[in-house]
């Protein structure tokens, strides 16, 4: 009856050490879009004077020019032609033959659920498409660039 359990006991958590969450759609995911390197250059300024992350900066971005961004995806949607033709871009058009580096940017899936939607209603072609004609706005009109 004495009989000890011959699994071994869990060992104690550490103080401080954060538990993972039972629920992870909280969580803050990576993913990435394409920008120019000249935007790239400025979003690094732009997060180190203000100490924020990139996905604030895009939350940020997003939510100070929300009521422009209507207007600003639909200028650059316009077709190369006359209107006749619907655009084909698939992706924004560049100025020039500007290279282009991806950004890594984390945000929650409710976050992405939220930018997908303002895609949808905005006519943006990508997340991309929204999140950089919302940084070219925010990063015009501030004085971190």
């Amino acid at each position: 009856m004495g009989e000890s359990d011959p699994r071994p006991s869990p060992r104690p958590r550490r103080p401080g050490r954060p538990t993972k969450p039972q629920d992870d759609s909280d969580a803050a995911r990576p993913t990435n879009i394409t920008v120019p390197v000249a935007l790239f250059d400025q979003i690094q300024l732009a997060r180190e004077t203000r100490s924020v992350s990139t996905g604030e900066l895009i939350a940020i971005a997003i939510e100070t020019h929300i009521a422009e961004l209507p207007d600003l995806i639909a200028a650059s949607n316009r077709p190369a032609t006359g209107g006749m033709f619907s655009t084909r871009a698939s992706r924004l058009p560049r100025r020039g033959d500007e290279p282009e580096r991806p950004i890594t940017y984390r945000m929650t899936s409710q976050d992405l659920a939220v930018i997908d939607n303002l895609v949808e209603n905005y006519g943006a072609r990508s997340r991309g498409h929204l999140i950089t004609t919302a940084l070219r706005a925010e990063l015009a009109t501030t004085k971190d660039n």
